[in-house]
């Protein structure tokens, strides 16, 4: 928002207008939700859970399949949604879909609940990094130097390079709800899923990030220099510190 307001500083009017537009409709989204609690629990329907790489995907995918709350929709891309659909499931789409979900069922978008799982980008970097054939065999320097670009490596782009930020925002504004933290996940889980009517026991873990070799576990200042350029907005939207003096430096 405060990048549009920059932008239109020749007609301060019609950006406070724009401001209080999109002020006005979160306002009513949330008053039409309050309006569905019921016995301390919110009936939140339509819940779009929008994937990000690299923030336990898996592992949350696999628990709503096992209690049969998911709708997969990289799945079933040609799936017209019902009332029965919107009501009981979760709705979960990756960030790549995330245009074609809006033009096909723009009603369904916008009243929808969404959420997503943020991860501090130095760990999210180095996971990424170690999970992806194309990357974890170089040197993560060099990974960060020169990272994954669409054309080439869709998927690594997706997981290495694109900022969960660009992820979950539109014009530099976040579209979530609900921010759940994956250094704090079973237990974000445990408060939202009961707002959504249903139960959390726990989180089977896939997909584990391997160790760094012995010795070697923190990342070098040069890392996180090019981790903090790659993704800048990631630190400041979601509130997670630079540490670059707390790295090791190898020279």
């Amino acid at each position: 928002m405060f990048g549009k307001l920059k932008r239109n500083a020749k007609n301060p009017y019609a950006a406070l207008l724009k401001l209080q537009e999109a002020l006005e409709k979160k306002k009513a989204r949330f008053a039409s939700r309050s309006a569905r609690l019921q016995n301390g629990n919110l009936k939140i329907n339509p819940v779009i859970w929008i994937r990000t790489p690299k923030c336990a995907s898996k592992s949350i995918a696999e628990y709503l399949g096992a209690v049969d709350r998911i709708i997969n929709l990289a799945k079933y891309p040609d799936l017209e949604f019902g009332a029965h659909e919107t009501e009981a499931k979760i709705i979960c789409i990756s960030a790549g879909q995330r245009e074609f979900f809006k033009n096909k069922w723009p009603n369904l978008w916008e009243s929808s609940f969404k959420w997503a799982v943020v991860r501090n980008p130095y760990d999210r970097a180095v996971s990424a990094w170690k999970y992806l054939e194309t990357t974890k065999e170089r040197p993560l320097v060099e990974v960060l130097k020169t990272p994954p670009n669409y054309d080439s490596d869709p998927r690594g782009y997706h997981h290495f390079t694109e900022s969960v930020f660009s992820m979950v925002s539109e014009s530099g504004d976040l579209i979530l709800d609900e921010i759940v933290r994956f250094e704090d996940l079973e237990n974000d889980l445990s408060l939202l899923f009961p707002k959504l009517g249903m139960p959390f026991v726990g989180l089977t873990k896939i997909n584990k990030t391997p160790s760094r070799k012995k010795g070697d576990s923190r990342l070098t200042s040069q890392e996180c220099r090019l981790i903090e350029e790659l993704h800048p907005m990631d630190f400041d939207a979601f509130g997670y510190e630079r540490k670059i003096e707390n790295a090791i430096d190898k020279g």
